[in-house]
């Protein structure tokens, strides 16, 4: 026999010299003693598929992927080598899909071909990966195959290899939450907005789920009477994929201060993160009208505050005027009846100031009197607006 190395190339010429030799004695004629053999490599081209098939349990809503590596072991380069991937279930379904795709960047669906063009002795990885729905059906049986095929066999035949696997749905994670109607109308201030919660699971085992909520400021949510922006609610639903599992949530939304619009989020999880939701509404709430020509408290206190310091500034103005005037000149007093100086008490709007003589009396007298006039003047003026402004 003769054995060449697996990277001896195809074509390669080769001499061959069987000898013999006589154990013991001498050869009288050693001219016939050797035979010559001329041998050409033939041009070897064989798949094979390296890889390990499995029986393994899935959940639905999970993708399984497979590994495999494809090798072209001839010596020859091999155009013709090609691999696909086969799935198949059992009962038939719509709810299972499979990708196979290459180390060199190819990629195909199920059922489809994808060339690998392999040289000698040269090997490419191979990933299956298998989509199951989450709408699959339990006990569902999967036959994934993976095969390559190429270069001939004796008779000239593509030689196929195949890597099987076989996969069983049986387990499901499944919770459904319902949509929360959108609030196109804005909520009455000083009233509870009510929103529902569904939680439906079909899950093979039980299921606790944690529901919290974020509001602006000023704003609460309460749930089956929890404040879960404040603190999170829990809910333990059993296993229901015999028997679906509803939990209903009434919401309350309510305002006691802070913006008129603004979006209440909602956070539903599951203790091993299989479930994680946001649920999100946004809310107008109406405003208390605001009559016009009514002023508010403020703003009498406001224009009543002005209306006296404006007035104290033009008295103490008005009396540093007079002061200034009197060191020009003594006045003269002449006798008379005495002057009759105001009361002790505020001056009544409206009311007269009665006008002494002016020879009889001191121009500082005259000067505050008229002071006290623009005063009452003023104050009639406000009450007077003041009296308009609330008969509208």
């Amino acid at each position: 026999w003769l054995v060449l190395p697996s990277l001896e190339s195809a074509g390669e010429h080769h001499e061959i010299t069987i000898s013999v030799s006589p154990s013991e004695g001498v050869d009288l004629n050693p001219d016939d003693n050797d035979v010559i053999f001329e041998a050409v490599t033939e041009v070897v081209r064989s798949p094979r598929l390296d890889g390990v098939g499995s029986e393994v349990e899935i959940e639905t809503g999970s993708v399984y992927s497979i590994n495999a590596t494809a090798w072209n072991i001839g010596n020859a380069a091999d155009s013709t080598i090609r691999a696909r991937l086969q799935v198949s279930t059992s009962p038939p379904t719509n709810f299972v899909i499979g990708f196979l795709s290459s180390s060199t960047g190819g990629a195909v669906d199920s059922g489809a071909w994808i060339n690998l063009n392999l040289g000698p002795t040269e090997s490419v990885e191979l990933l299956a990966e298998i989509l199951i729905d989450k709408d699959t059906a339990l006990n569902t049986r999967i036959s994934v195959i993976i095969e390559l095929e190429g270069g001939s066999d004796e008779i000239g035949r593509p030689i196929l290899r195949t890597l099987d696997s076989m996969l069983m749905v049986t387990t499901r994670r499944n919770v459904d939450i319902g949509e929360i109607s959108p609030i196109d109308e804005e909520v009455q201030s000083g009233s509870a907005e009510v929103l529902w919660v569904n939680l439906s699971s079909t899950s093979t085992r039980g299921e606790t789920i944690n529901v919290n909520a974020s509001v602006p400021v000023g704003w609460g949510i309460l749930c089956d009477g929890n404040a879960i922006h404040l603190e999170p609610l829990t809910v333990e639903l059993e296993s229901g994929h015999l028997t679906a599992q509803r939990y209903n949530m009434r919401c309350e939304v309510m305002r006691q201060s802070g913006e008129y619009f603004g979006n209440v989020e909602i956070y539903i999880t599951n203790t091993d993160g299989t479930v994680d939701r946001t649920i999100s509404s946004q809310m107008t709430w109406s405003q208390p009208p605001i009559e016009e020509g009514i002023l508010d408290t403020n703003h009498i206190i406001i224009i009543v505050g002005s209306v006296f310091l404006l007035s104290i500034i033009i008295l103490v103005i008005r009396r540093k005027s007079d002061d200034d005037g009197e060191e020009e000149y003594e006045p003269v007093l002449t006798q008379g009846p005495p002057t009759q100086g105001p009361t002790a008490t505020a001056f009544p709007a409206h009311q007269p100031v009665t006008q002494v003589p002016a020879q009889i009396e001191a121009p500082s007298m005259t000067e505050y009197e008229q002071q006290v006039a623009e005063y009452n003047r003023k104050l009639s003026e406000y009450e007077a607006w003041q009296a308009a402004q609330g008969s509208q």
